[in-house]
């Protein structure tokens, strides 16, 4: 291989690079993670059930996820709720979750800004929304929306799971 050769060849690699370390800080400052169950301790969870990643969805990340980009499928697949009917005048969250051992998962725990979940909520059909008693390495996501919350750059919201509680700061934007 010829000197262009390799140098075409790691601007290419140190792009890719950068795109994915876009994408992921992209999805990092719209998630916040609860760790179902767990205990904190010197900055450590333990115990923990489950970790559930809420995941905001406003306009710059269903951009982003227009693009060809390493985003997960299940990421896109649920983003598509942002221009649902059922979504005007409220906001979009994507939960995953991942269990460590067997655990029981009610959507009607979660809250979100002081907002109980309720079923006409979650935008997942029905017959792929998780929920009962999930086995130990389950993985799986749904959608759901906040109607009436308006959501400002910077602001802080509570999002809970039962008693579980994490601090979500709404990103600048892009």
């Amino acid at each position: 291989m010829n000197k262009i050769g390799v140098i075409i060849a790691i601007l290419l690699c140190s792009f890719a690079s950068a795109a994915i370390a876009d994408e992921e800080a992209l999805i990092q400052e719209r998630m916040v993670s609860i760790r179902a169950e767990g205990k904190q301790l010197d900055g450590l969870v333990i115990g923990a059930q489950a970790r559930l990643d809420f995941i905001y969805v406003d306009a710059a990340l269903v951009e982003a996820l227009r693009t060809p980009s390493e985003f997960p499928d299940w990421l896109r697949w649920h983003a598509k709720d942002f221009a649902s009917e059922e979504l005007k005048r409220g906001v979009l969250f994507v939960l995953r979750i991942e269990t460590y051992n067997p655990w029981t998962f009610d959507p009607m725990k979660i809250s979100v800004a002081d907002y109980a979940l309720k079923e006409e909520d979650i935008l997942t059909k029905p017959a792929y929304v998780p929920k009962g008693d999930l086995p130990s390495r389950f993985e799986g996501s749904l959608s759901f929306r906040v109607p009436g919350l308006k959501l400002k750059p910077g602001q802080e919201i509570i999002i809970s799971y039962g008693e579980d509680k994490a601090t979500f700061r709404v990103p600048k934007g892009r």
